[in-house]
């Protein structure tokens, strides 16, 4: 079955401020770092988990995009109105509030003496694509952030899709924008960007909006452009740069060779800097069995 969700901009309060989307569904389901009901939700408002403001002087990351310090933020709710907007959110989808989904107070359940927690899993981006005049494909996709640029220094931070067929679906504006991959890469650099200055301001749109008071790190566009490409090969079911990388790794080690070395550094390098830590999926391992070899 389908059940209708909206998604909006929020923030997670754990230790500094984290952007993030929360996925508002029909029957109550919110996606917020993990599945949960609407009792969930209001403690997790209440307790300051999920926010709708970051404070002047707070750090505010934004996963695979920068963190900065931000000032001069103006934002249009407090947690009290933010709840409201949600539950308005799943009113609206479901207006006779009918098959609400609830954990009945518990986020684990017991099943043969092992405790089990409720709110796994995640939502995934869907794109709706019409095949031909009857049918509609229904792609899944993956996410991503960026700047869009409305003028010299004033930008508005989006959540991008990215789905098999390399449409892009820029959200967080006043209408969602649709590009095919080939016309991102042609913008990014000019009204797609993901470096900012210390001054410029950042509107969320549906939240509000700050100015960026120091810099910390922020990745590189070329980085983003090719997390997007290594993205899209995934969906497709296909090796990444990642993958690739990996597999001369193993050449290598079986019949190492002055000509394997060069083939493997010119791979690991093509990986998004941002993304070479995770190839081996050991965050003690990262990527040192590569960089050992090559450097």
């Amino acid at each position: 079955m389908t059940i209708s969700g909206i998604s909006i901009p929020a923030f997670i309060h754990n230790g500094m401020y984290y952007k993030t989307n929360l996925d508002v569904f029909q029957d109550g389901i919110i996606d917020a770092w993990g599945i949960i009901d609407i009792d969930f939700f209001k403690q997790k408002i209440e307790n300051g988990w999920i926010q709708p403001r970051v404070p002047d002087g707070e750090d505010l990351s934004i996963f695979h995009l920068g963190q900065f310090t931000i000032k001069n933020g103006k934002w249009q709710f407090d947690p009290a109105s933010f709840q409201q907007y949600v539950l308005d959110i799943i009113k609206e989808l479901n207006p006779q509030q009918e098959n609400l989904y609830s954990f009945y107070g518990t986020d684990v359940r017991i099943k043969n003496n092992v405790r089990y927690a409720k709110n796994v899993g995640t939502t995934k981006p869907i794109f709706e694509k019409k095949r031909d005049e009857y049918r509609n494909d229904i792609l899944e996709g993956d996410s991503n952030s960026i700047f869009k640029r409305i003028d010299n220094d004033t930008y508005y931070l989006c959540r991008f899709d990215i789905f098999s067929d390399s449409t892009i679906r820029i959200n967080d504006l006043p209408n969602a924008e649709y590009l095919s991959f080939a016309e991102f890469k042609a913008r990014a650099g000019k009204d797609f960007i993901s470096e900012i200055q210390e001054g410029d301001k950042v509107i969320i749109h549906g939240l509000g909006e700050m100015e960026v008071e120091k810099t910390f790190w922020q990745n590189d566009l070329n980085d983003i452009v090719g997390d997007i490409a290594d993205k899209i090969s995934l969906l497709n079911g296909q090796s990444d740069s990642s993958d690739i990388c990996k597999a001369i790794y193993e050449e290598y080690l079986k019949q190492p060779s002055p000509e394997l070395k060069e083939k493997l550094k010119i791979a690991y390098e093509a990986i998004p800097s941002h993304l070479r830590m995770y190839m081996f999926g050991d965050m003690d391992l990262r990527d040192t069995p590569v960089t050992d070899i090559i450097y």
